[in-house]
Parts: structure tokens; C-alpha cells; sequence
């Protein structure tokens, strides 16, 4: 996150003025379930509930590609690192 908002300070208004940017990396895009274990992985001790009961059919990625082509943003670390 600081990074980016570093790029976006060195950057010309006039490349980001009524842009709207998710901040963030297409090969970082997983589910919430995935991501939960993922963390339980990398973090010991932590402990994932989820409540099968509960359904959500939200399916959705979100795309990053503005900030990759307006700005040149990509994420630095895999998620493994991010996590830690």
C-alpha cells in the first residue's frame, strides 16, 4: 500500500485526475476461503470457522490492470510475503 501511494505522489495529475484505481495485482486475486487458508498456512496457531449454513454466491474478481497500465503499478511480493 505505501508503494502505491508513493507512485501515485511522483505521478502527473493529469494521468490519474477522475480515475478510480484498485490498489492490488491480478495474480493476487483468490477467494476469502482460499485466502483463510492460505494465512492459516503461513501464520501457525491461527484458526479458520466458517459457517457452512451461510451461503454466498458471490463470485468476483477484481481487475487491476488501470493501475498496471496508468501508473505501472504491480505488486512487488507474492502473497506469501504480503501475508508476513
Amino acid at each position: 500500500m505505501a508503494r502505491s501511494i508513493a507512485i501515485f505522489l511522483a505521478t502527473t495529475k493529469e494521468k490519474i485526475i477522475g480515475e478510480v484505481f484498485n490498489i492490488g495485482d491480478n495474480k493476487l486475486n483468490i477467494s476469502l476461503s482460499r485466502l483463510g487458508n492460505f494465512i492459516c498456512s503461513c501464520i501457525h496457531g491461527i484458526i479458520v470457522k466458517s459457517d457452512e449454513s451461510i451461503i454466498d454466491n458471490r463470485s468476483y474478481r477484481v481487475d487491476f490492470s488501470s493501475i498496471r497500465n496508468k501508473v505501472w503499478f504491480t505488486d512487488k511480493y507474492d502473497l506469501n510475503k504480503n501475508i508476513k
